[in-house]
């Protein structure tokens, strides 16, 4: 088994509750789009962030493979050791304020994965209902749902999470943050920008009352795992025979992550985990 770690920021520019999911400037809930910014649109971004803000983690977007084992021994010279992973297809966190999933319960639909790096490409999609893959997701039963949700009853470890993020002290953050947006605001005249950053300082100083507890304060320390096996249409591109070895193509690809560590301002979180390749060496 060919096992590839990968982990990095990634981008989702998404509409929160109580605003419909579809909402594109957000208005009542907690997360927005700003003055010149394109509309939010709640697509999973592994790589090239639109409309990024800075200063956040926009500008690290990028899921990448960190490292690559051969059957638990690892593979410095891999090929696809810095390889992008990349979602296609325009993936979303599917809930739609309940219909096919409640908060914190999302699936991430399409699940069409791209593994690229070292003239190597490997992609393989889940197909959500294999049984009548062209059926809409709110008609799919939620027992065949279930297995692409987050795992119930686990939760990813806060030490994990601000290990992979930086993030150790999450009011803190938020704070610096709003002095560096002031900074900004005070060394611009285009209104434009000044509008923007000024909303986001607004919306920085409301959710550092100490008089509440904020979610967009603590889901900073939250983390949501996915664990399935992708069993769709595979395709593996090595015209160069870099990997040394055939990929198995007929079983699945077990894949196992976590999402987590929202910044609610730069609307990027962190991705975390492994995917694991069937694999035999020539």
């Amino acid at each position: 088994m060919l096992t590839l770690n990968v982990e990095g920021w990634f981008q989702c520019r998404l509409a929160t509750d109580p605003d419909p999911s579809d909402e594109p400037r957000g208005v009542s809930g907690w997360t927005f789009a700003v003055a010149g910014e394109e509309d939010l649109d709640r697509i999973i971004r592994l790589q090239q962030p639109v409309s990024p803000r800075s200063p956040g983690p926009g500008s690290k977007v990028g899921v990448v493979v960190k490292a690559v084992s051969l059957d638990g021994q690892h593979v410095l010279d891999h090929p696809l050791v810095g390889g992008q992973l990349e979602l296609l297809d325009k993936p979303k966190f599917e809930g739609r304020n309940g219909i096919v999933a409640e908060d914190a319960t999302e699936f991430i639909h399409p699940f069409h994965l791209q593994l690229t790096g070292g003239g190597v490409s490997l992609r393989r999609e889940d197909i959500l209902d294999p049984q009548d893959p062209e059926r809409n997701i709110h008609e799919v039963d939620p027992s065949v749902l279930r297995r692409r949700q987050p795992v119930e009853g686990e939760a990813v470890e806060r030490a994990e999470i601000a290990e992979a993020t930086g993030i150790m002290d999450y009011e803190g953050y938020r704070r610096k943050r709003k002095d560096k947006l002031e900074e900004k605001l005070q060394g611009t005249s285009d209104p434009v920008i000044q509008a923007a950053l000024q909303k986001r300082i607004d919306d920085l100083d409301e959710s550092l009352d100490p008089k509440k507890r904020d979610i967009r304060v603590g889901i900073q320390g939250v983390g949501l795992i996915y664990r399935f096996a992708i069993r769709g249409p595979a395709e593996v591109v090595d015209e160069g025979d870099a990997l040394g070895g055939l990929v198995g193509t007929s079983p699945p690809w077990p894949i196992e992550f976590w999402m987590g560590g929202w910044d609610a301002d730069a609307l990027c979180g962190y991705m975390r985990g492994r995917l694991q390749v069937p694999f035999r060496p020539l």
